[in-house]
């Protein structure tokens, strides 16, 4: 704050009028010596108040001065304060934080209820407690890598687009899996099968590619619905594959043999007269001859590519693959035979007077011919036709 005439001459001229008027009524001097007077004590005014009044700006301007310093003193510490704590903040982070959230992951890592482990590209580096508890036959990690390359070694097989499995031994479903949700793999460990829900993560790390893959048991849920799903495709009385599943099956091995340019027949099966039969014996003495008739027949079948129905009442079909034209007929008869040789009595079955079965067959080489599955099932029909106008028990092929 500077020095202000202009306030200091307002202010003299307030006291000047009251001390003015003070000694107007109180000394009553004449007129000439009254302006002198008047004259004298206006400058004795001015030069006592500007005294007075200097000196505490002066003491203002140099308090003022010295907050000022003091604030910038304060400033400089509040800067510098605030560096050191930065400073301890970044220190924390760099060395005790990450210690921490190591720690505290390696316990998340190794408590996990799941099955975790992590890979890279040569195969597993490091796994969770649980994976040593279910594969408990290995100690450690470097113990299970002595037996196994990869951990997709220990996936089985399963014709299901939801399982994945190595292909061709190349131990690459583990990156397929990723991003993608729901698949599972079946593992058979101490002679117990087990299902897994898969999901798998790719991350950097350090600049290296690391696979965290999570294995959740999903054995007793996954048992329910193998159990559900199938009572809804087996047939009750027979305990063969329904009608429902030899559309699915049909349709997809025709597709398979298609696409690998194989074998395909169809063998449709149809049990002479039983229709007297059941009119002379019962229905549960025919019910007791349908499911001796398909155990007799389901045992000649070897071949996991091999699938035996009953398509409803006596009719029966079976789907093979990969055999020729004359291999074909041979099976086929193998399984006539299979019937007959159970010797069920059947005396409206003449001339046999036992229960025989009449096939008819469809063998198609999609190496130099295509066709559709309703032609493929057409021309086997056909074929039983023929063999029931032909004397029964026997097998023709289209």
């Amino acid at each position: 704050m500077g020095f202000n005439f202009r306030r200091l001459f307002i202010i003299s001229f307030i006291l000047y009028i009251s001390l003015g008027s003070f000694f107007y009524f109180y000394t009553k001097s004449a007129a000439a010596n009254e302006s002198v007077n008047q004259i004298v004590l206006f400058i004795i005014c001015i030069v006592v108040f500007g005294f007075a009044y200097y000196k505490p700006a002066k003491n203002i301007k140099a308090k003022k001065q010295e907050l000022v310093s003091i604030n910038e003193v304060l400033d400089d510490k509040v800067k510098a304060q605030t560096r050191d704590l930065l400073e301890m903040n970044l220190q924390f982070n760099n060395e005790i934080e990450p210690h921490n959230t190591k720690k505290y992951l390696n316990m998340i890592f190794y408590a996990n209820p799941n099955i975790v482990i992590v890979m890279n590209s040569s195969g597993i580096i490091d796994a969770s407690s649980r994976f040593f508890e279910f594969f408990d036959s290995y100690n450690d990690i470097d113990s299970f890598k002595k037996e196994h390359d990869c951990i997709c070694e220990m996936f089985e097989y399963i014709e299901n687009d939801n399982f994945i499995y190595p292909d061709k031994g190349k131990c690459n479903c583990i990156e397929e899996s990723l991003g993608i949700e729901n698949k599972k793999v079946k593992i058979i460990n101490n002679g117990k099968e087990y299902y897994f829900k898969i999901k798998a993560n790719k991350i950097d790390y350090n600049g290296e590619y690391l696979y965290i893959v999570t294995f959740t048991d999903i054995t007793e849920l996954q048992n329910l619905k193998n159990k559900f799903e199938k009572s809804s495709i087996i047939d009750d009385l027979t305990g063969l594959y329904n009608r429902r599943h030899f559309n699915k099956i049909f349709k997809s091995e025709i597709g398979r043999a298609h696409r690998s340019k194989k074998y395909f027949t169809l063998a449709i099966i149809d049990i002479d007269n039983f229709k007297k039969y059941n009119d002379r014996y019962g229905h549960l003495s025919g019910d007791k001859a349908l499911k001796e008739a398909a155990n007799a027949m389901k045992s000649r079948l070897h071949r996991a590519s091999d699938y035996i129905f009953r398509l409803g009442g006596e009719e029966f079909g079976i789907i093979f693959l990969e055999e020729s034209k004359e291999e074909s007929l041979f099976f086929a008869n193998n399984i006539r035979l299979a019937l007959s040789d159970l010797k069920i009595e059947h005396v409206d079955n003449k001339p046999y007077n036992i229960i025989t079965a009449s096939i008819g067959l469809c063998h198609v080489d999609f190496a130099h011919e295509v066709l559709s599955k309703d032609e493929i099932y057409l021309y086997a029909d056909k074929a039983l036709y023929k063999s029931k106008t032909n004397g029964k028990n026997r097998v023709m092929l289209r």
